[in-house]
């Protein structure tokens, strides 16, 4: 996997390029301070998925920055490991199409587990900080139309998603096919307006149909 480092802080680069190079299944591609010095460079090198956390001083360039990225290379992902994990910061930053959050404070494991999720297409958020991201999704919450209402399975199937699953594990929890569970999520994608299961998790929470105990399995972080 090629993996794109955004990060102003030079050692935070140097310490992560190792510890990837070291685990023997990436290839740090390039790096940058900023997101906008990323386009380029990734154009010329190429990436798979983009490290990204942004200066102190511009706190609120993070969502700026992934939007960037997302709008630039629809394909690629982007897991944000940041200092910043107050909600708002958190809410915003995946409304603009991170695939995933995680803080820097986590360890290496959880890095890694974090970079394997999103690339098989789940949502990876912390579980120290889902519940008060949940909660301030449900701040500003919009209340479902009318079509939109959901079976208990199309809820549950949601709930798994959140948590990270792959397709052949929800089909085994709902007792389904993994052709279903595709089906079921196009149908869920389509009524919720999303391309893909980050933005339907944060639709879901944004409309309230996720809360904070919806969250805390144990595979996403240990």
């Amino acid at each position: 996997m090629r993996v794109f480092l955004v990060d102003d802080q030079v050692m935070f680069r140097q310490g992560i390029k190792s510890l990837l190079e070291r685990a023997g299944e990436f290839l740090v591609a390039g790096e940058s301070n900023f997101a906008y010095q990323a386009v380029n460079r990734i154009e010329d090198c190429g990436a798979d998925i983009v490290l990204l956390d942004t200066s102190p001083r511009k706190k609120s360039s993070l969502p700026g920055s992934v939007a960037l990225l997302k709008e630039t290379f629809p394909n690629i992902l982007v897991l944000v490991v940041s200092r910043y994990v107050d909600p708002v910061t958190v809410r915003e930053t995946l409304a603009a199409g991170a695939d995933g959050f995680l803080p820097k404070a986590a360890d290496s494991s959880e890095l890694f587990r974090a970079i394997d999720l999103v690339e098989e297409g789940g949502c990876f958020i912390h579980t120290d900080i889902m519940g008060c991201v949940v909660d301030e999704f449900r701040k500003t919450r919009r209340e479902p139309a009318p079509e939109q209402t959901l079976s208990k399975r199309e809820r549950r199937l949601i709930e798994l998603v959140s948590e990270g699953l792959n397709n052949k594990i929800i089909a085994e929890e709902l007792f389904v096919s993994v052709s279903t569970v595709k089906n079921d999520l196009r149908c869920l994608f389509k009524k919720f307006k999303v391309a893909d299961r980050t933005k339907l998790v944060v639709e879901a929470m944004n409309r309230g149909i996720l809360n904070s105990r919806s969250y805390g399995r144990e595979t996403n972080v240990s």
